[in-house]
């Protein structure tokens, strides 16, 4: 227990002690794999926390919910097809865990198996009739078949049964959008960032239609809760965290703050160093502030790792027509700040 409250406590080094320690009185215990395991996986160090998972299935088969962590480890790695065998694993163990139906249901939506999922949330409602979240997915399986209506109703139920459950109103959001409503969109927008809760998919998803909502100082607040870490949200790694880094990065450029978008997107560059999207981004920021001749050096190296992108080529386009407008402003500036200074009074 001293290593899952360590964990808890973000203290994973003292945690591992405690599991080293453990496994000099009794190496085989799987509750000490399974606690040290939730702390690799907490530092994304999945890798090690699935073979923690996968030892301590072996120690003991039944141990409880063991499946259903090593499914949702996969699942961040990106094996959807093993994850999704493992939750059905979790299930013969206990065909009664409405959670790992709504994860299993959720997974399938991932891979665009819309069908098996709407069977495994309509399961989850005949052993819960009262789950907002399987409510929650039905609308968001409605909304992808284009049927807003009936989105609305199951979305309704979920916010009736649970008024607080996060991803309603963001999903409301989408469906006022859909509709053309922009004024109702940002409402339901800025409801969904008082929920707490958030998993990280539905997080990016907020900040993206904050961003696209002009909302941009509200993004960038969702987004530095996801990059930085915090009590709510552990920090992102991987794939993840570069594209909640470029996301802010884009939402300090339209707010009007170019330079803390090109420090974003530097910091980026050096964890995906081929990341053309944040060259672009800093492009964008360089041309704003008329540094013509970094927004050229950016642009030469993005276009040598993906010559024909139709974004890159517009960029250039732009910058060859600042080249000649840049000049010709900042030399009328200077000749009336000249005038000004010879005209009296």
């Amino acid at each position: 227990y001293r290593i899952a409250a360590y964990a808890q406590l973000g203290k994973h080094d003292d945690a591992e002690q405690m599991f080293y320690l453990a496994q000099q009185i009794k190496d085989d215990c799987p509750q000490c794999y399974d606690h040290i395991a939730v702390s690799l996986a907490t530092r994304g160090d999945l890798d090690r926390a699935i073979w923690c998972w996968g030892r301590a299935s072996q120690i003991d088969p039944h141990y409880p919910d063991v499946y259903a962590n090593l499914a949702r480890a996969h699942w961040q790695r990106g094996q959807h097809e093993r994850a999704k065998q493992l939750f059905l694993t979790q299930l013969r163990e206990d065909p009664g865990d409405t959670e790992v139906v709504l994860q299993l249901g959720s997974l399938l939506i991932e891979t665009g198996r819309y069908d098996e999922a709407r069977e495994k949330f309509n399961r989850a409602l005949e052993q819960d009739p009262a789950s907002a979240e399987a409510y929650l997915r039905l609308g968001e399986l409605s909304l992808l078949a284009g049927r807003h209506d009936k989105a609305v109703c199951h979305l309704e139920t979920a916010k009736r049964l649970a008024p607080e459950h996060p991803g309603v109103e963001l999903w409301m959001a989408k469906i006022a959008k859909r509709r053309g409503n922009h004024e109702l969109t940002r409402i339901h927008l800025l409801a969904e960032l008082d929920r707490k809760g958030c998993g990280v998919t539905q997080t990016m998803q907020l900040a993206r239609m904050l961003i696209e909502a002009s909302l941009f100082q509200e993004a960038v607040d969702v987004l530095s809760s996801l990059v930085g870490g915090s009590s709510d949200q552990p920090a992102l790694l991987g794939d993840s965290l570069a594209s909640a880094m470029l996301m802010r990065a884009v939402a300090w450029a339209r707010m009007g703050k170019p330079m803390a978008s090109i420090d974003q997107c530097q910091t980026l560059l050096k964890l995906t160093p081929r990341n053309t999207a944040a060259m672009r981004c800093m492009i964008e920021a360089y041309l704003k502030q008329d540094r013509l001749r970094m927004a050229s050096y950016w642009l030469g190296r993005a276009q040598r790792i993906t010559a024909r992108d139709p974004r890159l080529r517009t960029l250039r386009r732009r910058l060859i027509r600042a080249k000649v407008t840049v000049p010709i402003r900042r030399a009328l500036e200077h000749l009336r700040t000249r005038l000004a200074r010879r005209t009296p009074g």
